[in-house]
């Protein structure tokens, strides 16, 4: 097993050894606990823990490429450069999904209903800033793919992006999210029985958002060092008078 993570098949057994005639656990089957905690992983994985992957994408001639396997959502698309630092390319909604559908429009710069022309200077101004140069893409979640502008096509990208970790044969979890995802079988497990009392249903819900918490405050990487940095960064940054 990774270091740092804890096997979900671990917990499960766990769940079902602390279970007595006393727990409200008792009556529960294995599969029901099995399932409660996988959809536990998800929501903790989505909001908590989310473990990034990366992937090579090449850009064919049809301007888009399938999602990779356990995608969920999109963190960073770009190229790396010779400092491996990551140069991004921009998300765009108006970015055209079919790409044969496109057709030359030409404006003129004279039109009077035209709100940037200056006719004095005979020039446009007011358009055509914050424009990325190295290119756009757009998710299509409807189809799986990402789609990506003209500019882009044969070129090789790589994309970071959150894993759905459910879809793994041996499903792990991160340590910091263990005692969270205990809570969470616990507590969406008693939710729906009418034999546990409701002041044991709040409780059981307290516990699980109060674990949830401390889990992203733990995996939070965030410190004071860094925390100077960035203000001294800023401060170097700033216009000085």
């Amino acid at each position: 097993m990774t270091k740092g993570y804890v096997s979900v098949d671990d917990i499960i057994n766990d769940i079902q050894l602390m279970a007595d005639d006393a727990s409200y656990y008792k009556d529960a089957k294995i599969h029901q606990i099995r399932l409660l905690a996988l959809r536990g992983i998800g929501e903790l994985g989505f909001e908590v823990s989310q473990q990034v992957e990366t992937t090579k994408i090449k850009v064919g001639s049809s301007l888009s490429a399938s999602f990779p396997t356990g995608f969920v959502k999109e963190l960073k698309i770009g190229f790396v450069d010779e400092n491996r630092e990551m140069r991004l390319i921009s998300k765009s909604s108006n970015l055209m999904m079919e790409p044969q559908f496109t057709e030359r429009v030409k404006s003129s710069s004279l039109d009077e209903n035209n709100p940037y022309y200056h006719t004095d200077l005979g020039k446009k101004f007011g358009t055509g800033g914050g424009q990325n140069t190295s290119g756009y893409y757009r998710v299509n979640n409807n189809d799986n793919v990402i789609h990506f502008s003209s500019n882009l096509k044969g070129k090789n990208l790589l994309m970071e992006y959150i894993e759905d970790e459910r879809g793994e044969s041996k499903p792990k979890i991160h340590a910091f999210c263990e005692e969270a995802l205990r809570c969470y079988v616990y507590y969406k497990y008693i939710q729906t029985k009418r034999n546990v009392p409701a002041n044991e249903k709040q409780m059981a819900k307290r516990a699980y958002y109060n674990e949830k918490r401390l889990a992203k405050a733990r995996m939070m990487n965030f410190s004071k060092e860094e925390a100077v940095r960035t203000s001294r960064k800023a401060f170097k940054q700033s216009p000085k008078i």
